[in-house]
């Protein structure tokens, strides 16, 4: 896929065959280390088997870097497997998780990108009630399955399972080279709704599925493909001067696969920062600015979910 331009800113296990008697069964080399490294499921998803082994079939020469997305909402209380008392939160117990992970991560040159806490699901469509949003860069998917067989990874995973309750876990890939310095060193103190304390900068989070025709409410014919009429929307955006506002795009990756959710298929990811949660309403509220264009977005999209949500840690904000 080319590189986004300016343009496009805004926005059970079976291992062996199942045969009937008529033909011999097989067993690919790859299939015990499936097993080794899901024997179960996680208590907040499915694994996509089939993702794994996609991922395991990449030749050693041609493995690399590549973005873990995780779209998480936690559990009122936390759960342990083992059934013992606690009383700590959902969200508390995924923070001891990541509190022992960190290591671990450093030890096999991964590193988190960015942390959020969802302050508002801004479309939400099935009420998935996402309570947080992290992406993880890994040096290779070697690097990630050494990972998850190591026995101090899956004794910190147990306060993963234990406070989340639903979890989408996806692989992803920038959209083309990384945006340049220049269109993301923005001085903040003079847009016209500039962070304050009590309004700091924020990131507007996208998972995104496109249609392949686009679908308009009004029922017109059209031969615009899902991503064509995303386009048209982004260039009203665009005429409304995002830019002059400070609009930046964050993180753009285009997905790999579903490793661990509910079997649906995505598109794209898209973090784009906000110098103020004001800025943010002042582009999507009010007769002009709200509308513009929006019949555009809605018609380009399969489904989608959109987050507001509070950085915590951000290596894809404002230079």
């Amino acid at each position: 896929m080319p590189a986004p331009t300016i343009l496009a800113l805004l926005v059970g296990l079976t291992l062996a065959g199942c045969g009937d008697g008529s033909q011999s069964d097989t067993v690919s080399p790859i299939d015990p280390r499936i097993q080794q490294l899901f024997p179960s499921d996680p208590s907040f998803g499915v694994v996509d088997r089939a993702q794994v082994r996609r991922m395991l079939e990449v030749p050693p020469e041609e493995d690399g870097p590549f973005y873990m997305v995780n779209l998480v909402r936690h559990r009122e209380r936390a759960e342990y497997a083992d059934r013992r008392e606690t009383d700590l939160t959902g969200a508390e117990a995924d923070r001891i998780y990541g509190s022992l992970i960190l290591p671990i991560l450093s030890d096999i040159g991964a590193r988190p990108v960015f942390v959020a806490d969802v302050a508002e699901n801004l479309i939400d469509p099935d009420g998935a009630g996402w309570t947080q949003v992290g992406v993880v860069r890994y040096p290779s998917r070697a690097a990630l399955f050494g990972m998850l067989e190591r026995e101090d990874f899956r004794a910190a995973a147990e306060h993963k399972n234990a406070g989340v309750e639903k979890s989408l876990v996806l692989v992803g890939h920038l959209q083309g080279a990384p945006f340049p310095d220049a269109l993301l060193e923005v001085d903040l103190s003079s847009v016209p709704f500039p962070p304050t304390t009590e309004d700091p900068p924020i990131a507007i989070v996208h998972l995104l599925d496109y249609t392949q025709i686009a679908q308009y409410r009004d029922g017109r014919e059209t031969s615009l493909t899902g991503r064509e009429a995303m386009a048209l929307y982004e260039q009203g955006r665009l005429e409304q001067d995002v830019l002059g506002l400070g609009v930046r795009p964050g993180l753009w990756l285009v997905i790999e696969g579903e490793l661990v959710g509910d079997g649906r298929a995505w598109e794209e990811f898209r973090i784009n920062n906000f110098p103020s949660e004001a800025t943010f309403r002042s582009i999507t509220t009010g007769t002009s600015l709200g509308e513009a264009g929006i019949e555009h977005r809605e018609a380009a999209l399969r489904e989608t979910y959109s987050q507001r949500t509070a950085p915590i840690l951000t290596e894809v904000g404002y230079r």
